[in-house]
């Protein structure tokens, strides 16, 4: 909608309307274009595809996602109520189903068919050395998005978490995972 309400200024096509993130923006990238038929194309960058998977793989507490939740949430302000229940149950086994279900909302996978259904393609980049969401789970999102008849793009690039992302979102020239988004396009 902010877009839209600029769109004489930015000369905006509304009829090829794409979100693109980074991490946690990678992921709502994806959710927006399920969510919004507006969108037409979504690209995540170091996304999350299955929250699930992200935060409890092989039913087991990721620890790097519990620091980095309750830092980010401490330092933002935003660490709720909701949260803090979430990950207990997860650290402690507890009401498994319902943490699944919460996450499952949350994970872009879940929509695969409602993305396959309008043919909205999906961008994946992810890191070799990414340690949130490890390349074998952005492996797993493409697989099954494919397998819903979503047309997707797959990268893998060096570097830890965001690293091969992050000079394009500096707008630093020749990030060779935002030339390949943007002509991708």
């Amino acid at each position: 909608d902010y877009v839209l309400k600029r769109q004489d200024d930015w000369h905006v096509n509304v009829s090829a309307i794409a979100t693109c993130g980074i991490s946690y923006g990678g992921g709502l990238a994806v959710l927006g274009a399920a969510h919004d038929a507006r969108v037409v194309a979504a690209a995540s960058l170091s996304g999350w595809g299955n929250l699930t998977d992200a935060l409890y793989p092989n039913e087991t507490p990721n620890k790097a996602w519990e620091k980095l939740l309750v830092e980010a949430g401490r330092f933002t302000g935003r660490f709720t109520d909701e949260l803090t229940r979430v990950w207990a149950q997860i650290t402690n086994r507890q009401n498994v189903s319902k943490v699944v279900s919460w996450a499952d909302r949350r994970s872009p996978v879940t929509y695969a068919r409602v993305l396959a259904s309008r043919h909205v393609p999906v961008f994946i980049s992810n890191n070799f050395e990414d340690r949130l969401f490890r390349p074998e789970m952005a492996a797993t999102y493409r697989q099954a998005l494919e397998g819903a008849g979503v047309n997707t793009f797959f990268m893998l690039n060096q570097g830890i978490h965001a690293w091969a992302e992050m000079g394009g979102l500096a707008d630093m020239p020749h990030n060779a995972v935002f030339d390949k988004v943007l002509a991708w396009l």
